[in-house]
């Protein structure tokens, strides 16, 4: 029986890189906002946080829902949009996040983030 990948998703309000990794396979895909730049002219316009955007949220959701384990990190509020919204509409794949972490840059970085953290959870067990 094949373990189920371990992932890590960078997100903002535009876009969420979905890093799915086991050992040393690494597949990463890219997700984009559809209302990416209605949501910044809404900001821009100093009115009240944009509305989440559940289309986005929900792909990404699709893309992670297989995963045994998920760290989310970001700038910004984005990574805690998307874990309220897993709260709200896919508890199971809520339960599965480990950890909203402080941003990290590059994919490198965040597979070593990544690692870390599953590291820690694995010898806590």
């Amino acid at each position: 029986m094949r373990t189920r990948r371990l992932c890590i998703v960078w997100i903002d309000h535009t876009e969420a890189k979905v890093l799915h990794f086991r050992g040393v396979e690494e597949s990463k895909l890219v997700i984009h906002s559809r209302n990416s730049v209605q949501r910044l002219h809404q900001q821009a316009a100093g009115s009240a946080a944009a509305a989440e955007d559940g289309e986005f949220f929900g792909r990404i959701a699709s893309a992670i829902d297989a995963t045994r384990g998920t760290v989310l990190t970001g700038p910004g509020t984005a990574k805690f949009g998307l874990l309220h919204f897993l709260t709200q509409h896919h508890s199971g794949i809520a339960a599965r996040v480990l950890e909203a972490a402080p941003e990290q840059d590059g994919d490198a970085e965040l597979l070593a983030m990544a690692h870390g953290v599953f590291d820690s959870a694995d010898a806590a067990r």
